[in-house]
């Protein structure tokens, strides 16, 4: 091979790699691009998933009892009727107050299942220690969140995520899930990736999935809940399913 054709071939691999890294950062850019930013107000357009009366439009089993304006998680997981594929959802969660006794998992134990595959840890963090990539607003086994900003129990905190699937091209995956997170106005999972599903998640598929509220022994309290879908495929429930 001639000097000439050597450089070719070294320029134009030098060009395929910085292609590469533009469209790694592209895709990024991308996720970050429509990011929910706390303290926004609830588009026209969005979803309420609970006004704080109606369980049943959305949730499925219905059977969790709703007490002044909230959904207190009891007996068994639930979830959306509707599914979704990219999204913007808010919701607020409120740990209950407990003994001394209760300590590290056993203290205010829920979550939120993003397509019901990716768990969000919901746990009592306020000065609760427990294991790494388990407490409150870590991506369950994946990543703690960059600060603990629980509050006390008793008082209301926030959630505002923003997901992205994992991108299926001829039934295999090419890119995994990412979530970014702001929890009480901060920012503690940025764009994340997810590897694959978390303990107790459904199994991949290249299809939208509910969210999903899990019931872990103790009665938290979920209201405020809304969702924007932002891309790919939304199937919502018919008022018949929802019946």
């Amino acid at each position: 091979m001639s000097h000439s054709s050597r450089k070719a071939r070294a320029f134009l691999a030098f060009v395929a790699v910085v292609g590469l890294g533009f469209a790694v950062r592209g895709a990024d850019d991308a996720h970050k691009n429509d990011v929910l930013k706390p303290g926004a107000e609830k588009p026209a357009h969005a979803i309420v998933l609970f006004d704080g009366a109606d369980e049943e439009a959305h949730w499925t089993p219905a059977n969790w009892p709703v007490k002044n304006g909230a959904m207190v998680s009891e007996k068994q997981d639930i979830s959306t009727r509707d599914k979704f594929t990219d999204y913007q959802l808010h919701l607020e969660f409120n740990e209950p107050k407990l003994g001394p006794e209760f300590k590290s998992q056993d203290r205010g134990n829920s979550g939120v299942y993003q397509q019901g595959r990716y768990e969000i840890q919901v746990l009592d963090s306020y000065h609760n220690d427990t294991y790494a990539k388990g407490g409150c607003a870590a991506v369950y086994g994946v990543k703690d969140p960059l600060k603990n900003m629980a509050k006390p129990p008793g008082e209301w905190q926030t959630y505002d995520i923003t997901f992205h699937a994992a991108k299926f091209k001829e039934g295999k995956k090419v890119e995994n899930a990412h979530v970014t997170l702001y929890w009480n106005g901060e920012l503690v999972q940025d764009n994340t990736e997810i590897p694959g599903p978390t303990g107790g998640g459904q199994p991949e598929a290249d299809a939208p999935g509910p969210i999903r509220l899990q019931y872990h022994n103790h009665s938290v309290r979920f209201r405020n809940l809304w969702i924007v879908p932002i891309g790919g495929k939304t199937e919502l429930a018919t008022k018949d399913e929802a019946k």
